[in-house]
């Protein structure tokens, strides 16, 4: 695991957010369906109820359907949002927001979108409200529960049902084998394959994002999830398609080395991350920043030690190698202007390593670049601890006495310094 931070928002609200716990319901007045459009009229999200109080969705671009009628709906020891639910007449607000970011597709955003908050009742009675979002690159919902108490997930029923004829750009976690998985459970990183619609995998599911072609060079859909927090697990798509309807599928439970709760729990009232759908184009995807627009600005308030850059990375083709290639690494990243060059794995293991990694800082600093040093952060859920340093910068490590310096080098870049034992 690398170190990362992912930029600042600075956010500037022209609407009220009024009732982000609780909304008027509208009179309750029940309803079988609901539709939401985007302010340009693009997207349509549209949630129906059917007479056994069974939730479904679907999302059309420009009058084409491009998610066809999907379930929705999950089951906690609170709330039982899969059958027998009331739905409500909605509130919708127009969403107009900006922000700006420190990284990214772009560094001031705009965001535009009509959002619509739901109220549902249980069988048993117990209140929630399905939010959708509908913005000019797709469309989105959550689930929000409402009530007292400690609530857990035992099931997220959701799902993605993708027209016939389409295929897929998708990236299985792992092979899915139980002697593999010792190695591998878990693993996202993995090359990305095209397959077709519904095509099963052994692995334990595509991780997100998820690419559709829904027809050439025209309409494309991507699914993945926004505004993830302590609340809730990250998610997936299962490893076995209902033919061409995908569901969302929580972590296997031998991940992590077996550690933790798969099932997330929290106090009610509490949010589920955001299921998104982006619509387009293929440029309209890739430039598409709605994950971003779903989510919460950051909680960082001091900003200015952050400094975006290109770096250069060995681990990919030569792994961190010898010192030697870092240097080389820093001479390329200095002929092309580039900022940074990223140290990985096993740089500790170097002879004579701590004065070895001031060297190449120093070196850095004289060309200009600066250096980030990988550690491995894994913890008790790292089956791999011979790829190191590990948890160098943990808590725990420290109080063992075995302290890290973190120094600011003379061209403004951080260096961590650790204490050789």
């Amino acid at each position: 695991m690398t170190i990362g931070f992912a930029g600042s928002w600075s956010w500037v609200f022209s609407v009220a957010l009024g009732g982000v716990l609780g909304c008027d319901s509208g009179g309750d007045v029940e309803t079988a369906a609901v539709a939401l459009v985007s302010p340009d009229g693009r997207i349509e999200l549209a949630v129906s109820n059917d007479s056994e109080g069974r939730l479904s969705y679907t999302v059309r671009y420009q009058g084409s359907t491009v998610i066809e009628p999907s379930p929705l709906g999950l089951r906690t020891t609170t709330h039982d949002l899969t059958q027998a639910v009331t739905m409500f007449r909605g509130s919708e607000r127009r969403v107009e927001e900006s922000y700006e970011m420190l990284v990214g597709k772009r560094s001031e955003r705009e965001v535009v979108g009509s959002e619509n908050t739901v109220p549902l009742e249980d069988a048993n009675g117990a209140r929630a409200e399905l939010v959708l979002r509908a913005h000019a690159d797709g469309a989105a919902f959550r689930y929000r529960l409402l009530g007292k108490g400690t609530a857990t997930v035992n099931e997220e029923v959701t799902g993605f049902s993708i027209p016939a004829g389409a295929r897929g750009l998708v990236r299985p976690y792992d092979d899915g084998r139980d002697f593999a998985f010792i190695f591998t459970g878990g693993a996202y990183e993995q090359s990305p394959e095209l397959a077709p619609v519904g095509e099963p995998t052994e692995a334990t599911g595509f991780a997100f994002p998820v690419l559709f072609e829904i027809e050439e060079d025209s309409r494309y859909v991507m699914i993945t999830e926004a505004d993830l927090d302590q609340r809730y697990c990250a998610t997936r798509l299962g490893e076995m398609p209902e033919g061409r309807l995908y569901r969302i599928r929580f972590p296997d439970e031998r991940e992590g080395n077996g550690v933790g709760e798969v099932l997330p729990s929290s106090e009610l009232p509490f949010e589920t991350p955001w299921r998104v759908v982006m619509v387009g184009d293929l440029a309209t995807v890739v430039e598409s920043t709605l994950v971003d627009d779903l989510s919460r600005p950051s909680v960082a308030v001091d900003t200015s030690w952050v400094r975006p850059g290109r770096a250069a990375w060995s681990w990919f083709s030569q792994e961190t190698g010898t010192p030697q290639l870092q240097s080389e690494y820093i001479d390329f990243a200095e002929e092309y202007g580039w900022d940074y060059v990223l140290i990985d794995a096993n740089w500790d293991q170097w002879d004579n390593a701590e004065a070895t990694v001031r060297a190449l800082v120093a070196e850095g600093d004289a060309a200009g670049v600066r250096l980030f040093l990988w550690y491995n952060s894994g913890g008790e859920h790292a089956w791999n601890q011979t790829e190191t340093p590990v948890d160098r910068m943990s808590v725990q490590s420290v109080e063992a006495g075995d302290p890290v310096t973190i120094t600011l080098s003379p061209n403004g870049g951080f260096v961590a310094t650790l204490t050789a034992q």
